[in-house]
């Protein structure tokens, strides 16, 4: 996981950032239309290295040891399901429910994509490749490469419809 730090630093990539009624945003990170919510970000990310937020917002030991973030878990039972609501509602409720594409989102987004797959029959190696994708997000903790994944899994749809219908 990385820190609030980290995620400062990532965002000093030499992006632009237009900023209606005034133009190009330089460094995001400091921006006064746009420093609050990069805040907000990089606090989330921090919340998770905090002893006292780890009980809510990461999930039990994994076979490994390990802690990961409820933000990246992929839900396979009901206990998976609330700790990941409870993690979502607290992180939510700081905001009074006004920031809610957190870090956590590319990972609700990519187990959509799955679920899309899986649901529409798509041929095993387009579902595992939305699989590939989902932990990718999970390890990295971010979903930079959503749309190119979308169009991935919608091309395959695409080429599983037409297939089917013929």
């Amino acid at each position: 996981m990385r820190t609030g730090a980290d995620y400062r630093q990532a965002l000093r990539d030499g992006r632009k950032v237009w900023v209606m009624g005034e133009g190009w945003a330089e460094d995001v990170t400091a921006h006064p239309a746009t420093r609050a919510m990069v805040e907000e970000y990089a606090l989330w990310y921090d919340r998770h290295l905090d002893g006292a937020w780890q009980k809510l917002l990461l999930a039990p030991s994994n076979a490994d040891g390990a802690r990961i973030p409820w933000a990246y878990v992929l839900p396979r039972s009901a206990d998976e399901l609330i700790g990941m609501g409870r993690s979502f509602a607290k992180t939510t409720f700081l905001s009074a429910g006004n920031i809610t594409h957190t870090p956590a989102y590319g990972n609700l987004i990519a187990m959509g994509v799955l679920t899309a797959a899986q649901t529409l029959n798509a041929s095993q190696p387009h579902i595992a490749e939305a699989m590939s994708y989902r932990e990718l997000i999970a390890r990295a903790g971010g979903f930079s490469l959503i749309a190119a994944a979308q169009r991935s899994l919608a091309n395959a749809c695409a080429r599983t419809h037409a297939t089917a219908s013929h």
